[in-house]
This record gives C-alpha cells, sequence and structure tokens, in this order.
C-alpha cells in the first residue's frame, strides 16, 4: 500500500511598509526584523554574527521543536526576497518577498509554499494558518509571528496526541 500524498499549500498576502524602499528593504532581513518583531528570535549559525545575506543559516524555536532557516535570495537590485525554512519529519515552507518602490512606501507581496512531511492530521492544523491569516488584519509582522504560534499549538495538540 503506497502513503498517501503530501499536502501542498501556497497562500499569498500583500502589504504596504510606509516607507521608501531603501528603509523598507533591509527590514526584511532576518536580522534587521528584530527591530520591529518582538517574538522574532532568530540564533543564528551562519555568518556567526547576524548579517543579512543570501546563504545565511539560523534557527527558530517553533514550539518544541528547532525550524532551520536558509536566506536562498537576498537581493536589492532583483528587489526580492526568500527563505526556506524546514521543521524536520512536519513541514518545509518557502517564503518568497518581492517589494516594489511606490512613491514613499514599498508594496510587498509575500508567498508561502508549504510542503507536508508528516500526516494529514497534523498538517491540516498548520495548514489552516491560511483561515487565520484571512481573518486578521494584516500587518507587517504577521507572516511571521501568527504562524509560528499556531505551529506551536499544533505541535502540542500533535504531540499529545501521538503514541509513544
Amino acid at each position: 500500500m503506497s502513503a498517501p500524498p503530501l499536502l501542498h499549500t501556497r497562500e499569498q498576502f500583500s502589504l504596504i511598509a510606509n516607507a521608501p524602499f531603501e528603509i523598507a528593504w533591509p527590514l526584511f532581513g532576518a536580522d534587521k526584523e528584530r527591530a520591529w518583531a518582538e517574538d522574532w528570535e532568530p540564533v543564528f549559525l551562519w555568518p556567526q554574527k547576524a548579517f543579512d545575506q543570501a546563504g545565511m543559516v539560523f534557527v527558530v524555536r517553533q514550539g518544541e521543536k528547532n525550524a532551520v532557516w536558509v536566506n536562498t535570495a537576498f537581493d536589492p537590485i532583483g528587489r526580492r526576497i526568500q527563505y526556506v525554512y524546514v521543521i524536520p519529519e512536519v513541514v518545509v515552507t518557502v517564503i518568497t518577498l518581492k517589494l516594489t518602490p511606490e512613491g514613499h512606501s514599498t508594496a510587498v507581496r509575500v508567498v508561502y509554499e508549504r510542503t507536508a512531511l508528516a500526516d494529514a492530521v497534523l498538517m491540516n492544523c498548520l495548514l489552516d494558518t491560511a483561515a487565520i491569516t484571512a481573518s486578521l488584519e494584516l500587518v507587517p509582522d504577521i507572516h511571521f509571528r501568527v504562524p509560528g504560534r499556531r505551529l506551536a499549538l499544533c505541535l502540542e495538540i500533535v504531540t499529545s496526541n501521538s503514541p509513544m
């Protein structure tokens, strides 16, 4: 009997950063995001001294697990930032941000793609963050803070219901 197919979702949203591109751009890097996202606490592995760049690797605690993040694109000329993070045996997430100058503001398009590495019960719990995101007023840090809290809750539920 073959295993059921892994669930894959794609969700996107847009927001306006009330700052010109040159000011808004660095604030979407993992290091500089700490200036405005109160719960964002990455532990930088490479480079060891936090510096936003393509290839940087860091860890973020998600409930009882660690998510390993890699910045796969940090391109100010192309105005694109991308992160891939893996929570082992749970999910792989690709986050792509496209920033576009609009006068004295910056439009930000955010795309999340998630692929399950676990069973459907967990993934249904994890991936309903799209409904949470859609029902809330978008703020600049919602793409990091709301799914992370939801993920922590989902991991607790699944861990407590899993056979040992």
